[in-house]
């Protein structure tokens, strides 16, 4: 992380996202009362300020930069945070503080990370009632089928008991 009150994020001869302890020059200010590290953003790879805002619903791959753009790692950042190795562009996933994700919330949202890109998304719960409600019912209809078959055999085998009987 960089101390934004002298720190500024901006791109390393390497490429790599760079805190330089200078607020003066080209780079871009950040917000010094969060907690912030120097990352890219971008299709360019522009130096941003990344937050390690409070979310609940955290993003689960690191993506390198420069020609490791496309290489990716497993990296868990409800604990950790990715970052690139300034010499070859790889990403890497460091200890500290917490990494990019979403807020989801309590109540019709669930977090879920995406398989093929590591990102955190908030997705609704798979409400069951309803299927309950339907079982239940398939239930009670193969109960109730159940009763009258069996209700109508025995009065058959009744009506033949005292027909049987007459005869006699």
């Amino acid at each position: 992380p960089c101390d934004g009150s002298s720190g500024r994020c901006e791109i390393g001869e390497d490429g790599a996202p760079l805190c330089v302890n200078t607020s003066r020059g080209q780079g871009i200010d950040c917000n010094t009362k969060k907690a912030w590290y120097c990352g890219y953003t971008g299709e360019f790879f522009q130096p941003t300020c990344l937050y390690t805002d409070k979310f609940d619903c955290f993003n689960t791959m690191c993506y390198g930069a420069g020609d490791k753009v496309n290489t990716t790692i497993t990296c868990d950042q409800s604990a950790n945070r990715c970052g690139v190795n300034k010499l070859t562009g790889e990403p890497t996933c460091e200890k500290g503080n917490t990494g990019s994700g979403v807020m989801c919330g309590e109540g019709k949202w669930r977090c879920e990370s995406d398989k093929g890109t590591g990102l955190a998304v908030c997705v609704p719960h798979k409400n069951l009632v309803g299927l309950w409600v339907a079982v239940v019912l398939i239930l009670v209809i193969v109960a109730a089928i159940a009763a009258v078959l069996w209700l109508r055999r025995k009065r058959q085998r009744d009506d033949r008991v005292s027909l049987i009987s007459r005869e006699i």
